[in-house]
């Protein structure tokens, strides 16, 4: 026996529904036993993967300070990472730029303590950890 649904004053079974849209006709019957609506099922669109086929993360633009620009390029722009600034696209948060640590010079510092200081002028205090870490500085 076949499932018949009703929408819009017409009958039709999963398959027709499936046919009319652009959605396999499997997702439709998973849809709609979920408790979806025919309309929903049959015409959302299927979410595809969330990479290339290369792998990567497809670029997404979006405009900062008045230019359509990457997300590769805001990231470096304001210090943030790409990630962050994927999450705040899609969350619809506002883009600020980290702000660095403001840093005054103090009279008889020693060659370590100028050094970190005019290291965090420049860097995040991240990035002066990585730094350290690694005997760089």
């Amino acid at each position: 026996m076949t499932r018949k649904i009703t929408f819009a004053g017409e009958t039709k079974s999963i398959r027709q529904w499936a046919d009319e849209g652009d959605v396999p006709l499997n997702t439709v019957y998973n849809r709609v036993n979920a408790g979806w609506s025919i309309y929903e099922a049959i015409t959302k669109p299927v979410s595809r993967s969330n990479t290339n086929p290369n792998g990567t993360k497809p670029s997404i633009f979006t405009r900062y300070e008045g230019k359509k620009r990457s997300v590769a390029e805001i990231a470096q722009m304001t210090g943030w990472t790409v990630n962050t600034i994927r999450h705040w696209i899609r969350t619809g948060r506002e883009i600020t730029p980290k702000e660095k640590p403001v840093i005054e010079e103090v009279e008889g510092m020693n060659s370590a303590e100028y050094t970190l200081n005019n290291m965090l002028k420049t860097m995040s205090v991240n990035e002066v950890r990585v730094h350290l870490m690694r005997g760089m500085a």
